[in-house]
């Protein structure tokens, strides 16, 4: 880590600068994702509710792996920040 600050420093590149962009770009992914996530649970939950009326088994699968997939999607970030080394997520 330090000869990559000592390059950084060569070049004079700003690696805090960078970080900061980056930990400001990948919060607007993880919001976006989170957004996604919302309508994929509420579109899941509306699949589910009328594979329920019609009887219908496949569409309840549909709706139950849609459900899962937008709660994963909405805690996103929960993941991000637990699986991510102390410090690299700060400020997302």
């Amino acid at each position: 880590m330090q000869s990559l600050d000592r390059a950084l420093a060569v070049l004079d590149i700003n690696f805090a600068g960078v970080v900061k962009a980056l930990n400001k770009q990948a919060g607007i992914f993880l919001n976006v994702f989170a957004g996604v996530g919302v309508l994929l649970v509420a579109f899941g939950v509306f699949n589910y509710v009328t594979s329920m009326e019609s009887h219908d088994n496949a569409q309840k699968i549909r709706a139950g792996l849609m459900i899962g997939a937008g709660i994963i999607l909405i805690s996103a970030r929960a993941f991000m920040t637990y699986i991510m080394p102390a410090g690299t997520m700060d400020g997302i």
